[in-house]
Formats: structure tokens, sequence, C-alpha cells
């Protein structure tokens, strides 16, 4: 049997020994050896290490010096210390100011030109004004005057070609003229073809800019094309609200008809008159976004008179093909009051606009709501007539009753055939979804489960081939059914 050399007691035989040094311990007392030790350890003072650093000071002290003498020397230099010169007072020079005068008066005749080869006589003739008042200033060049004389003969052919312009035909139907059966208005808007005049800017061509004269010299040539390159895109063009304006005066629904539509929209917005800013806006329209910017003038103009059948007809052409549910509200509106007369044009209006209407949309209730009004409008309109409504037409009752019939049957069994191939799709889907749940989830399925969810799946495939058949078959059945004669568009009415 062992002893313990510190505690001097004997250690067992099933205990376990411990040597520390050369003596054999036991277990407590080498636990109470050990946590002296890492006292002992912990207490010890390291030795501070310290690095020694590179002195600097006589480096940074020559470059201090170095610095002060460069500096010194730039200063003290003999050049700088000569006196500045006084300065110059700078005289105006003629040559720049003439330069000035001819890039003007370049700028005026290149617009007066593109004006003109567009069709606005008026402003452009404005513009050949300005430049020959210009070029009889006492301080004008020599070239500027020689065209004084080329500008006067363009100005003239204007003048010719407004006097000689046809009488615009064509455009907007006045759908609400009760005398007449045409419906044609006398203020329709047509587009005339544009003649473009003699007038060409110096930067345009290097034969006569302007009549039988030669191109300017520099610094007048290639002016006004840079000019052109330099000025925005969307700059309008200039207007002339003069009140003798040539042909056509200061009305602005004249203007409206000659396609000025730029500076008919000015005249309405200094009036006020929303409905004439909105038709200008949605004819000068260049694309479906610029005659977007129609939609709040006319909403203006329907709330402050909502009972002006022109304005009822052009708010539901202006929205007819980006919103023709909301035609349909406009137009069945309007009908709604019990103040408005019986109108047949305006009956064959709403027609054109329920005809407009998209697929997805000809299910909605409000379109059936208004299906029906149109329907029932149609009986008040035969009241005490032995014909009846068919579209924009009268004809016998019988026949006009066959062919609604049709026409109904038709619609009726195509909204039913959609329904079931919607519902198949559905269908289809939550079949599908069921089967990767089965095949692919996270609980165990059995395969008795698994044939079931793909029988399941293949017989709604199944509906849904068969529904689409049938709903074709609909259409096909719609599609040659005889529909009722309405017009394809509506058109604007100018007052």
């Amino acid at each position: 049997m062992l002893q313990c050399g510190n505690c001097e007691r004997d250690i067992g035989n099933l205990e376990k020994c411990h040597t520390v040094g050369e003596h054999v311990v036991c277990s407590e007392c080498h636990l109470l050896l050990e946590l002296s030790a890492t006292a002992a350890a912990a207490t010890t003072t390291p030795r501070a290490v310290v690095k020694k650093q590179k002195d600097y000071g006589p480096l940074i002290a020559v470059g201090f010096a170095a610095l002060l003498i460069a500096g010194g020397t730039y200063l003290l230099w003999p050049e700088r210390q000569t006196p500045a010169p006084a300065p110059v007072v700078a005289e105006a020079d003629p040559t720049t100011v003439k330069n000035d005068l001819e890039l003007q008066f370049a700028e005026l005749v290149a617009q007066g030109n593109r004006l003109a080869t567009t069709s606005k006589y008026s402003p452009a003739k404005l513009c050949f004004e300005k430049a020959i008042a210009m070029g009889r200033r006492s301080d004008a060049t020599a070239p500027m005057k020689a065209k004084v004389a080329s500008l006067e003969l363009a100005i003239a052919q204007i003048d010719k070609r407004v006097a000689t312009a046809p009488k615009p035909t064509g455009g907007p139907v006045d759908m609400f003229d009760q005398s007449t059966g045409s419906g044609n208005s006398e203020d329709a808007v047509s587009e005339p073809t544009p003649a473009p005049v003699a007038v060409a800017s110096p930067s345009e061509t290097s034969a006569s800019p302007v009549g039988p004269d030669e191109p300017l010299d520099s610094p007048f040539d290639g002016m006004a094309a840079e000019l052109a390159k330099l000025a925005p895109a969307d700059a309008p063009p200039v207007v002339d609200l003069a009140p003798d304006a040539p042909g056509l005066g200061s009305h602005p629904w004249r203007l409206v008809s000659a396609n000025r539509f730029e500076e008919a929209r000015v005249l309405f917005l200094k009036s006020g008159d929303h409905h004439g800013v909105a038709v200008s806006l949605f004819l000068g329209g260049a694309n479906d976004r610029e005659k977007e910017k129609a939609h709040p003038y006319i909403e203006k103009a329907l709330r402050e008179d909502p009972d002006n059948p022109t304005i009822v007809n052009n708010a539901a052409t202006i929205y007819l093909k980006k919103i023709p549910m909301r035609s349909v509200k406009i137009v069945r509106d309007y009908l709604s009051d019990p103040k408005a007369p019986l109108s047949e044009a305006m009956q064959n209006t709403l027609g054109v606009c329920l005809a407009h209407v998209n697929s997805e949309d000809t299910w909605s209730p409000y379109y059936l709501e208004s299906l029906d009004f149109y329907f029932a409008y149609d009986e008040r309109l035969a009241r005490g007539r032995t014909q009846a409504r068919w579209g924009a037409e009268w004809i016998d009752k019988s026949t006009a009753e066959r062919k609604w019939n049709a026409v109904k049957s038709a619609r009726l069994a195509l909204r039913e055939t959609s329904r079931r191939f919607s519902r198949a799709g559905l269908s289809v889907a939550d079949e599908q979804h069921r089967m990767n749940s089965v095949h692919s989830g996270f609980q165990l399925s059995s395969d008795r489960e698994r044939r079931i969810a793909r029988s399941r799946l293949h017989a709604a495939e199944k509906e849904r081939v068969a529904a689409r058949a049938a709903r074709d078959a609909a259409e096909n059945i719609f599609d040659e059914v005889e529909k009722p004669p309405l017009p394809e568009e509506l058109l604007l009415r100018l007052p």
C-alpha cells in the first residue's frame, strides 16, 4: 500500500494515484497542488517588452526647412514683384452684335420653314414677317437684307395657298342632326394633304434657301440647323392668335376643323372650355398616351354640362378604345335621365359602345344590366310604330324579333360554354395540385391513393377538352349569326 507524500495517509488499492515531481500523492492533494500552482502563475508579473521606435525628428526638420526655402524663393522672385496690369474695359464689338442678329434671323427662317412644310401657314407667316422686320433694320447685314424679297415672296405663296385651299370634307359625323338623315356636320374634321411652301432654311440646302437668291455666307450659313438641334423636341410651335388669321379667323372650333389642334387648345385653355381642350388633345395626340391626356378635361366637361348630347357623344368616343365600359356608363346615364328626350342617335351610340366591350367584361353584371337597358330603350322607341328596331335600322317586328332571338340564344350558349370551360380549367388545376401532394408530399400515400389521384386528373383534363370544344362551337355559331347593323366606330361631333 502506497502512502501520500503530502498528507502521509495511506492510498487505497482502488484509489487513483498521482505524481507530483518525484512524489506520489492522493487525488485530494493533487487537486490542491494544481490550484496552488495556477494561482502562483497568475500573480507573477510578466516582463514588459519595449520596442524601440525610430526617431524621425531630424528628417522632419530637414523637409520643413526645404519647404520654407522653396516658398520664399517663389514669393521673392523678381518677376513676381512686377505690378499687375490695369483692368481693360471691353468695348462692344459691332461684329458680334451683327452675328447675334443673324442667328436670330436664321432661327426665324428655319422655324417658319418647318411650320410651312407641315401646313401650319399662319405661324409660318408670322415667323417670316418677324424676319422681314429684322432684315429691314438699320444694323442688318447685307445677306439679311438680300433675303427680304425672298421672304416676301414666300408670304405671298402662303396667302395664295390659304386662299385656294379646298373646303374640308369628311371627318366627324354629326350623329345628332335630326334635320337630316345623313347626320353629317359642316364643321367636320378633315385631314388636308399638307402642301409645303417653297421656303428652305440656309442649313437645309446648298441651293437657294429662300427664293432665287444665293445662300448666305459665314457665319450665317449652317446656324439654323445647329439651333434646331439644340431646341427641345416637344417645343410648341408658334401660335397665331390674331383675330384676323387668314382663311379661318380666331374661332377655336374652326381651328380644330383645319387640324390646327395646338392653336385651338391654347384658345380653349384661355377661355376655360374643357370640352374643347379634350377634343383638341384627343385629335392632336400622336399615340394612346397623348390621347389619354384628354380624359381629365372631358370628365370636367361632363360635370359642367351632363345634359349636352355633343359632350356625351364625344366623351364616349374618347373612352371607346381604352375603356369601353366607361363609354357605356356615360351614354347609359344620359339616356336614363327622365328629363332627356328620346334619342335614336344616342341609342345607336350605346349599341356601338356595347359592341366594343371586351369579351372578359361581357359577363359582368353591369354589362348584362346595360344590355337589358338597351332592349328596353328599343321598346320605348318602337311604341306607336308598326316596325321594330334591328340595330340602327327599322324592320318588320316579326323579323326583328326572330333575329334578336337568334342573337340572344347564341350569346347565351356562348356564355354557358365559356363558364363551363373556366370551371374545367380550375378543376384541372385543383386535381394537379392534389396529385403533386400525393406523390411528393411529406405524408405517406398508398398506391391506391396515387391511382385515384391520377384518374381524377385524367377525368378533369378530359372535361376541359370537351368544354373547350363546346366553347369553340358556340363561338363559331355566334360569329355566324347575323348581327344588328351598327356603326363600327364613333365619330367626334364638333359644335
